[in-house]
């Protein structure tokens, strides 16, 4: 529900004065939740006694931290280059002889960070190639901790464009 609905999260792993501890057993919870949770592979992990106050402090750290990146408005010309050097680096699959193509990208949104990026046929952007884009944004613009939403669309093009053999 968090995932479709684009929302921050951050994990609140509770009672953890209780947890018998051994060296790794954060490391080891931490990389159960994410296994069983890929999709919110972008939310923080805190480990806390709510009883004992433990780490309440990093909790709020994180979820102000989150608010952040959940907010934060990237400038056009920087969502473009970050989309045309992934498309450099990797460039999509071709279909049936037809290969997606990235003309420019801006942010539309927040609340999630929503990006649209104008094709040349949004059908050929494949779910896997999305993924990809969605982890280049994260890792080149600083999403770390926030849900990303990636749309294609269809570039128009003018009627000068149009009238060209």
């Amino acid at each position: 529900m968090v995932r479709d609905a684009g929302r921050g999260l951050v994990f609140a792993v509770n009672k953890w004065d209780a947890v018998e501890k051994e060296t790794g057993t954060a490391e080891t919870w931490e990389a159960e939740i994410r296994r069983s949770m890929p999709d919110l592979a972008y939310a923080p992990v805190v480990f806390v006694s709510a009883a004992r106050g433990q780490r309440l402090s990093r909790l709020l750290d994180r979820a102000f931290a989150v608010h952040s990146d959940f907010v934060r408005r990237i400038p056009t010309a920087r969502v473009t280059r970050t989309v045309e050097e992934a498309f450099a680096l990797t460039p999509p699959p071709s279909e049936k002889g037809r290969r997606l193509h990235a003309f420019y990208a801006t942010q539309a949104s927040t609340r999630p960070p929503t990006f649209v990026i104008f094709v040349n046929n949004p059908d050929l952007a494949s779910e896997n190639y999305t993924r990809y884009l969605t982890g280049r944004l994260r890792d080149s613009l600083g999403f770390a901790l926030s849900p990303i939403r990636i749309v294609f669309k269809e570039r128009k093009r003018t009627p000068r464009e149009r009238r060209r053999p």
